[in-house]
């Protein structure tokens, strides 16, 4: 049984590595889906940057607006709202968090 998140109108596929919004495929690089990814496994808590970073870079040096770049992705494809970002008041520094929850559900794959 295959993993599927869905929120609102926004469908994630991962193991498909695909992201429908209003039952149609939208277009997103490699990284941004990792980033919902990311969020999304992530959901029940703010995660620091330095841990996206390391979550969806993972052993790469790069470069902090690197993050916000595929976070803009996100925004853009899913709402201004669907991603929170702001700076924290621990020593964790900027903080990011999804602000919809996504649900689990198993989907059972349709045999035709």
């Amino acid at each position: 049984m295959a993993i599927t998140y869905r929120f609102g109108d926004v469908e994630v596929r991962p193991a498909e590595r695909q992201l429908l919004v209003k039952g149609q495929p939208a277009a997103v690089g490699a990284r941004a889906f990792d980033l919902l990814l990311a969020l999304i496994d992530h959901r029940d808590r703010v995660v620091a940057k330095g841990e996206l970073l390391d979550l969806v870079w993972p052993g790469l040096v790069v470069e902090e607006n690197n993050l916000q770049v595929q976070v803009s992705t996100l925004r853009k494809v899913l709402g201004p709202s669907s991603v929170a970002s702001g700076r924290g008041t621990s020593s964790e520094g900027d903080r990011c968090g999804a602000r919809r929850i996504a649900r689990r559900r198993r989907a059972r794959a349709a045999l035709y």
